[in-house]
């Protein structure tokens, strides 16, 4: 959801310690970081694909996003790596999937990303906010690993770490709310999670999935409630609702409500 424009909304929740985690796409964080080097361009839903490819431009929806981005990125990720890959040499140790995000926010400050205060990943990573993301390969960040791999074989990446750390970070913490915007992996990860504390105490879905489409988004609240991910007796809704425009919404009344 990080590309369809709630980016700042989420980078002010984490900022400013509103939330305790983040569980979101490998795309989410890897655009939020392609954003700091140059911005996206509002295009148009009804592009040609054809024209579009011809012209190296990827189209998300009604975002155009021109493949010099992902030079940039690619740059970045490569010295990122190379400095993963020489600590893990050095301390004998394999990074976990957690870790991994986190250090994307590190290297930010150590590339001195001029724009690296816009990002979430780098907020997450000065305020020590956890960013799990349990499909790290599934985007550009595994295109490049692909070949980094193919040059240093031996570069291993823990892909088991992250689910004891959220499922302890469920057990142990007083009272547990969500907020799932969309659906997929990391709305399920952090409902699963809850399933460890017999669900969660709140709960607030935004998609626009339905039903009868079989999706994990298009499930209904009292679906989770049937497998122990929310309480029975929780504070739950689902707002049948496109995330982008309600969400901003929500943050905005909600902290003028409460005066935060």
């Amino acid at each position: 959801m990080g590309t369809c424009g709630i980016r700042d909304q989420i980078k002010y929740l984490v900022k400013n310690n509103f939330v305790h985690v983040l569980s979101t796409t490998i795309g989410a964080i890897e655009e939020d970081i392609i954003k700091c080097f140059k911005a996206f361009v509002l295009g148009d839903y009804r592009a040609s694909g054809s024209i579009l490819r011809e012209d190296g431009i990827n189209r998300t929806g009604n975002i155009f996003i021109p493949n010099d981005r992902y030079i940039y990125f690619e740059r970045f990720m490569n010295t990122f790596l190379e400095r993963l890959y020489s600590l893990q040499k050095e301390k004998k140790q394999i990074i976990g999937i957690t870790e991994f995000v986190k250090e994307l926010g590190h290297e930010m400050e150590i590339q001195n990303i001029e724009k690296k205060e816009e990002s979430f990943t780098y907020q997450a990573y000065k305020n020590n906010i956890p960013i799990f993301c349990p499909a790290l390969p599934d985007g550009s960040v595994g295109d490049i690993l692909y070949f980094f791999k193919k040059n240093n074989p031996d570069f291993k990446i823990d892909t088991s770490d992250y689910i004891v750390q959220i499922t302890d970070l469920a057990i142990n913490c007083e009272k547990m709310g969500i907020i799932i915007i969309g659906g997929s992996i990391p709305k399920h990860l952090l409902a699963n999670a809850a399933l460890f504390r017999e669900g969660c105490e709140y709960a607030v879905y935004i998609n626009s999935g339905l039903e009868m489409d079989g999706s994990n988004a298009g499930a209904p609240i009292d679906e989770a409630v049937s497998w122990g991910k929310i309480k029975s007796d929780a504070l739950k809704v689902k707002v049948e609702a496109e995330a982008s425009l309600v969400f901003p919404l929500l943050i905005a009344a909600a902290f003028k409500l409460f005066k935060v």
